[in-house]
């Protein structure tokens, strides 16, 4: 939330512009993407780093970029901008690292509510959006990178303590069938293909929203404070979502809130396109209930379910980098189309891309049934 809910805030502050703030965040996302499997690669060997051990050298690495960045203000726009888009690039290629201390406890048959884990992520991040948009208004936006390494330092601290055991790399039982490489993918599961390139669609419509949400609530008439508090309101509309979201499955299957997620957030943009002021902004965030939230967990068991066990891994992989892609492609055309037409004409590409997604995983997902059907 501190690195990348207030980015505009900042760099638009330090002197950036909305196209070269969508080039940075973009370019940093390609670099995390490409961080990525490597690091996944090489925690896979034998007598590597454990995940552990990765998350906290990244976390610790972003804490002292967050430091430099906080003397480095006044130094020029370039050198902000680098080491800005440092600590993007190590946010967005921590994710599948924390994500892996989850998964890899459940392999070793640890209980852990996905659904509950990640409320309870939207809970702080309400609370602390919040807080932050309290504390920009008085202490002024050089109080950013401070605030950065503050909430890099306590992942770095959570991780530390987190009861994580390195498991068996490979994940594979004897017996199993051969894996497929991750290029081969495409080629051995066509339907789940397809059905993620409207997920990256869905992808670009949320981050369209989000990443410029300074800019849209500026257009509405807001500032910092307000900011924070939509972006509060955004994540404690998710709880109930994703808190519950075993119910909904027992309700319909996976597939069911995969295709209700992507329109959801067709319409979340549809909303905020319309609305006219903020007091109808923070209303249509009701839309973020079975958007974000459901979209940010509802694949997790959609894989499960449709790619086999050899192979599942690399399925979630394939998400991750769905989503990444469709953050860059977000940042790349947003921060353009802003400085050409602003807010709205972000709005109507988030809309445009959210239908577009829509369709697309309507058609190829796969039709489940609820467990115990």
């Amino acid at each position: 939330m501190t690195v990348l809910g207030y980015s505009s805030v900042y760099l638009l502050s330090c002197g950036l512009t909305n196209t070269m703030i969508g080039i940075l965040i973009g370019v940093s996302g390609a670099a995390a993407a490409m961080i990525q499997p490597l690091a996944a690669g090489y925690a896979d060997k034998p007598g590597a780093l454990s995940v552990k051990q990765i998350t906290c050298i990244m976390a610790g690495a972003a804490s002292a970029a967050s430091a430099c960045l906080f003397f480095a203000r006044g130094s020029g726009s370039l050198l902000t901008g680098l080491l800005y888009a440092i600590c993007i690039t190590l946010l967005q290629a921590l994710m599948p690292f924390v994500n892996s201390l989850g998964t890899e406890m459940i392999r070793q048959g640890v209980k852990l509510n996905w659904g509950t884990a990640r409320g309870t992520g939207s809970l702080v991040y309400a609370a602390v959006s919040y807080l932050t948009g309290l504390i920009i208004a008085k202490a002024g936006i050089t109080c950013i990178p401070s605030l950065m390494m503050l909430t890099y330092s306590l992942l770095l601290l959570s991780v530390c303590i987190y009861p994580f055991k390195k498991g068996d790399a490979s994940g594979d039982q004897p017996g199993s069938a051969s894996p497929t490489r991750l290029a081969d993918m495409a080629g051995r599961y066509p339907r789940f293909f397809l059905m993620l390139i409207g997920m990256m669609l869905a992808y670009i419509s949320h981050a369209s929203v989000t990443t410029y949400l300074y800019q849209i609530v500026s257009s509405k008439g807001g500032g910092s404070a307000q900011l924070g508090t939509l972006m509060s309101v955004m994540a404690l509309a998710e709880l109930p979502a994703l808190f519950g979201f075993r119910l909904f499955l027992k309700k319909a299957g996976s597939d069911t809130w995969l295709r209700l997620c992507c329109i959801s957030i067709t319409l979340h943009a549809l909303a905020i396109s319309i609305a006219p002021n903020m007091p109808l902004l923070y209303c249509v965030q009701l839309f973020q209930a079975f958007g974000w939230a459901i979209i940010a967990i509802a694949p997790v068991y959609y894989i499960t379910q449709v790619i086999p066990k050899e192979d599942a891994v690399k399925g979630q992989a394939c998400n991750t980098m769905a989503y990444t892609i469709g953050s860059v492609l977000a940042s790349l055309a947003g921060g353009g189309l802003l400085d050409i037409g602003g807010a709205g004409f972000v709005l109507t590409f988030a809309i445009l891309t959210g239908a577009a997604g829509s369709f697309m995983v309507g058609i190829y997902s796969e039709k489940l049934r609820a467990p115990g059907r």
